[in-house]
């Protein structure tokens, strides 16, 4: 008898498990869908890490102001300081392009005054586009991107 209502139990208990799987799956499925819309509009970013030359490491330092137009171009500001010095006194200017794949990653290729060759990295889409984690092709750079919110008209805690 125990045996009978046992196997009742799991005719109805495993068909909804695999239900809710499935749902579970093809939100998670929905979640993660990205394109280089995700990461239209402004974002502030931190550089992190060394230019490597050969044998030669020199730290590196820079934040950057960007806007993505969400076709896959960029432009923005740059103020970056090598080995303790920066480049110049103020902000430079510089232009680039990304792609943003279905799977929230990403590739981005940018254009600097500071720099002879293009500036490739590799990224990761995160929290629905508000944040970019993102590495550096040729040096060892780590680089994290926070979209700017310009429409809660707030006051960051540190001006209140």
């Amino acid at each position: 008898m125990k045996r009978n209502s046992m196997s009742r139990n799991l005719l109805v208990v495993a068909p909804t498990m695999l239900i809710c799987y499935l749902l579970v799956l093809g939100t998670s499925a929905v979640a993660q869908s990205c394109s280089n819309k995700t990461i239209k509009g402004d974002y502030g970013c931190s550089l992190n890490g060394s230019l490597i030359f050969g044998e030669t490491q020199l730290p590196f330092v820079g934040v950057t102001m960007g806007h993505n137009d969400g076709e896959g171009n960029s432009t923005g500001l740059e103020h970056v300081v090598v080995n303790g010095n920066s480049f110049d006194s103020g902000w430079d200017t510089n232009t680039g392009t990304y792609t943003v794949n279905p799977d929230c990653t990403g590739k981005t290729m940018a254009f600097s005054p500071n720099s002879p060759d293009p500036i490739i990295g590799y990224f990761v889409v995160v929290d629905n586009g508000k944040q970019t984690y993102s590495v550096n092709g040729q040096h060892a750079l780590s680089i994290v991107c926070t979209r700017v919110d310009k429409s809660t008209g707030r006051k960051g805690d540190i001006d209140q």
